[in-house]
């Protein structure tokens, strides 16, 4: 009935709102590829289980489908393309990325394997897979769960049988039908174009040569929406029908399930306390927004957070991410690191299976497992500091109740003060690579150093109101 397709498409929304305000914290704009097309392919498959639970408004179907049986199965190697989107790049130089999709409607389950990479600055690469049966969503970084907390359908194509009918037209040099489908209200926009083959047994199928998913939405509560267009371009000689059996390819990794985060086993060769105090770094709103809050909010050392803001500010999206601030503060922490989430907005929302422990990886995610326990001197770290470790209590230990705990607010200056006059764009500019030797020692000159007006000085703090 209509109530139900308004519940299911109301899920929809706010499911999707949620990844998107989440997505933006994954990396800077032009290194946002793995969230980015969780988002898409979630839209999609939720939007079927919502249109098939209830009649949705469209024109006339008519004879719309390609000859040959709806393919139930395959395998095929596709590319994705931005091919509109306002404000988010789809890698990092917007180029087309190759991946994997394995599907399967019978089972109600799909999978995406994506190759990202080189990773600008740090290098390597980010290997991205996207997993969804009919109740459980989740994405990998590099083997890093992100649970995405949302319901799912996996008949990813059904809702095609029923969209309005685009006639035919050659895409990719096929001769295609198109089907479109529209959910009015939700600013949700999907398009399907298939072909017919016929394989070697002589068996015709109808598959997709391209998918295109649009939508609007704000990336961040209280931000401006943005129009989001994506492409996925299937390599129609690389379909392998039916996909071979193999209930291994549609499985949810382990690293996947309930307690199954792993921790660093604290201390480090120069220091076997578990317990630390750590210099952490991050970009903010202004207090009245972000009130200089750790919880559930993403930090980093100085190279970590230098490799974070040159992209973010060179990428001219720091107005939309709402940043305006840089703060150091020297955090007590217990060094048993759990895996890293990825944490934004005023209060603080974290993507990830870590609730407790600080979450770590290098800058970037590069590396298995994101380089969780790894050194990373050479790129960086990024930490994540969940709500649920924060230590809030009078007489409470770091390492005992809790995980870790503000020692100090050093300083908090103007983004503008470190970037324009003491020249960290220009330095970000200039380079190519880490170390990032310029652009760190103006970042911590900026936050250490006595106020001054030439780079490697420091800038004015801001402090609370209430200490002014």
């Amino acid at each position: 009935d209509e109530s139900r397709t308004a519940r299911c498409v109301s899920s929809l929304a706010r499911s999707l709102a949620r990844i998107q305000s989440l997505q933006r914290a994954c990396v800077p704009v032009k290194q946002r590829v793995a969230m980015q097309t969780a988002v898409r392919m979630v839209t999609a498959a939720v939007l079927v289980g919502c249109a098939m639970s209830a009649p949705i408004t469209t024109s006339e179907v008519g004879d719309c489908a390609p000859a040959g049986s709806s393919v139930d199965s395959f395998q095929a190697e596709l590319q994705i393309l931005n091919t509109g989107s306002q404000s988010l790049a789809l890698s990092w130089d917007n180029a087309p990325i190759p991946g994997v999709m394995y599907y399967d409607a019978a089972a109600s389950s799909w999978r995406l394997d994506e190759f990202a990479g080189p990773v600008p600055y740090v290098g390597g690469t980010i290997d991205i897979q996207v997993f969804a049966t009919q109740t459980e969503g989740v994405t990998l970084l590099n083997g890093v769960c992100k649970p995405l907390g949302a319901p799912y359908n996996g008949g990813l194509f059904a809702w095609s049988t029923f969209g309005e009918c685009l006639g035919t037209q050659m895409i990719n040099g096929y001769n295609c039908t198109g089907t479109k489908l529209i959910v009015q209200g939700h600013n949700v926009n999907l398009t399907l174009w298939n072909t017919s083959i016929t394989t070697a047994s002589g068996q015709t199928y109808s598959v997709p040569v391209r998918w295109n998913v649009q939508n609007i939405a704000a990336l961040l509560p209280g931000a401006n929406a943005s129009f989001n267009n994506i492409t996925y371009d299937f390599n129609v000689s690389s379909y392998i029908i039916p996909l071979p059996p193999s209930p291994e390819t549609f499985e949810i990794p382990a690293s996947c399930t309930p307690g199954a985060p792993s921790l660093c086993r604290g201390g480090t060769a120069e220091n076997s306390s578990t317990v630390q105090v750590l210099p952490m770094v991050l970009a903010q709103p202004d207090y009245a927004i972000s009130g200089y809050s750790l919880a559930n909010q993403n930090t980093a050392d100085w190279l970590g957070d230098a490799v974070f803001t040159c992209m973010d500010v060179l990428s001219n999206h720091t107005t939309n991410d709402q940043y305006s601030i840089i703060s150091y503060f020297e955090v007590e922490v217990d060094t048993r690191f759990g895996v890293y989430s990825q944490c934004n907005g005023y209060p603080g929302e974290c993507l990830g299976a870590e609730t407790y422990y600080v979450g770590r990886e290098a800058a970037m995610g590069v590396g298995p497992l994101g380089s969780q326990c790894a050194n990373n001197t050479d790129t960086g770290v990024w930490y994540s500091l969940p709500a649920g470790g924060e230590c809030t209590k009078p007489g409470q230990f770091v390492g005992q109740d809790c995980s870790w705990r503000i020692v100090k607010r050093v300083r908090s200056v103007s983004l503008d003060c470190v970037f324009e006059q003491h020249g960290m764009r220009k330095a970000c500019q200039n380079s190519t690579t880490v170390p990032l030797s310029l652009p760190v020692q103006i970042l911590k000159g900026a936050l250490t150093e006595p106020v001054g007006t030439m780079p490697m000085t420091g800038c004015p703090d801001i402090p609370p109101p209430s200490q002014e």
